[in-house]
């Protein structure tokens, strides 16, 4: 009986302990190594919109922002939108296509732009802060806040080497028609393939999506499923408070720091804009018969590459691949720089060379021979005109200037449709002679060559042009 006995309290207290045990609170969560920056691009993101002058930009009507990252021991956010259902663009590098339905990094991230739902998932969830920094938001610049792993081994396959990392990327425009004011919103996370965790070659994915202005703050709360090495928390918050400028020394104080980073892009981390990103798969992806109209046609709709897109929507397969091969390492280094001007160029100058040989030959398919006529004018039906516009043009500029000169000879062109597309081409462009007719008596468009001739020569003389 005594020796039951001992073993029921024996059994008691091992189940009291075991209780207890049960009940013990989880060791703190490991604060991760975790750097975490801004930057600036005057810009607005991959959107199509071309690049902004730095010194042109007003900060008047700024917006301040604020961004806090968090790491969350468990991934407690069923209940906030997936952000696969807002985003209306996802990219890839290095794992997917050009343009995908879908993602796969960011395919379980979550996003709200609900303030009270944002406060509260974050406020309820078991986390801890690991960074914050601030920034302002003018128009046409994107602010990118960054979470860079600080440990574990980085991508050495790049030019630069990169380490894991999530970003939310935030631009304004000054062309928007709404009543509300949206921001773009880009989020990024450059991490291991899935399906191989411990590879050293990084998959990046971003999905875009745009932001509505509720009120003042605002609020916009991004979840990822993102692990930092040397932390058990397995998922990581951007939590960016949205709201308008006010004047002081602080506010000052970060204007002064945007306009030094915009005028010297040096300085800062080395960041690639979000269309660059985007445009690097897009670049591999013309390897594949099956993908390269795809991505070729993204690449010139992003980079406002006219004449690329037009091209690479209508011509055969054989034309589409002379003009994928010739534009690889060019496109490779202009996405390097940063440089859309220098890449829609690439683009544009390899369409119309891939064509060239075709109009000599008067073997030209009727649908590029129009794709000329409408971004060249009466030139770009004539082999030996284009043969020297493209000699003479080393940027889009120059390709410009050229076009012009050559359409106002064939204004005295003695064919009349000749006359009509140089001067349709001409007037689309805003460059027309004033008064001229092009079918016209010959003496009556003379009139009025000499009449814009002498008009153009006061103009420069005024400007101090030769």
């Amino acid at each position: 009986m005594a020796r039951s006995s001992s073993i029921f309290v024996l059994l008691t207290v091992a189940l009291l302990a075991g209780c207890a045990s049960s009940h013990k609170r989880p060791p703190p969560l490991i604060v991760p190594s975790a750097r975490i920056t801004a930057s600036y691009f005057s810009e607005t993101s991959r959107s199509g919109l071309p690049t902004s002058n730095p010194q042109s930009i007003s900060f008047k009507g700024a917006l301040e922002l604020q961004a806090t990252w968090s790491v969350f021991r468990h991934s407690n956010f069923a209940e906030l939108p997936l952000l696969a259902s807002n985003a209306r663009l996802i990219t890839a590098d290095a794992g997917g296509n050009a343009v995908l339905p879908s993602g796969v990094l960011t395919s379980n991230a979550r996003i709200t732009w609900n303030e009270a739902q944002a406060l509260h998932a974050v406020e309820t969830n078991e986390h801890l802060v690991i960074g914050e920094s601030r920034a302002v938001l003018p128009f046409d610049t994107t602010v990118s806040f960054r979470a860079t792993d600080g440990e574990g081994s980085p991508d050495v396959t790049l030019n630069t080497p990169q380490r894991r990392f999530i970003q939310i990327s935030l631009a304004r425009s000054a062309n928007t028609q709404q009543s509300q004011e949206t921001l773009q919103l880009g989020v990024t996370v450059q991490n291991h393939p899935p399906q191989d965790p411990r590879s050293r070659v990084f998959q990046t994915e971003t999905a875009l999506t745009s932001v509505p202005l509720h009120g003042d703050p605002a609020y916009v709360l991004v979840v990822l499923p993102f692990r930092f090495s040397g932390s058990d928390a397995i998922a990581a918050a951007g939590l960016v408070k949205i709201s308008r400028g006010k004047a002081g020394p602080d506010f000052q104080k970060l204007v002064e720091q945007c306009k030094t980073s915009l005028a010297t892009p040096a300085l800062q981390e080395h960041l690639e804009p979000m269309w660059a990103q985007s445009l690097r798969r897009a670049l591999d992806s013309l390897n594949q018969s099956d993908l390269r109209r795809a991505a070729l046609v993204y690449m010139a709709g992003q980079s406002n590459a006219e004449i690329c897109l037009d091209v690479a929507s209508v011509c055969d397969d054989a034309m589409l691949a002379h003009i994928s091969n010739s534009i690889k390492t060019d496109a490779a280094a202009a996405l390097n720089s940063a440089d859309r001007g220098r890449l829609a160029w690439i683009l544009d100058s390899a369409s119309v060379t891939a064509m060239q040989p075709l109009l000599y030959k008067a073997t030209l398919p009727p649908e590029l021979l129009e794709v000329l006529t409408i971004h060249m004018g009466e030139p770009g039906r004539h082999a030996a005109a284009l043969d020297d516009i493209m000699r003479s043009a080393a940027s889009e500029q120059d390709f410009l200037n050229r076009l012009v000169a050559e359409n106002y000879i064939y204004l005295e062109d003695n064919s009349p449709a000749s006359r009509v597309r140089a001067f349709e081409w001409l007037q689309k462009h805003k460059m027309a002679p004033v008064g001229f007719k092009p079918l016209a008596p010959a003496k009556q468009r003379r009139i009025a060559l000499d009449n814009a001739l002498a008009q153009q020569t006061q103009v420069n003389a005024a400007q101090g042009a030769p």
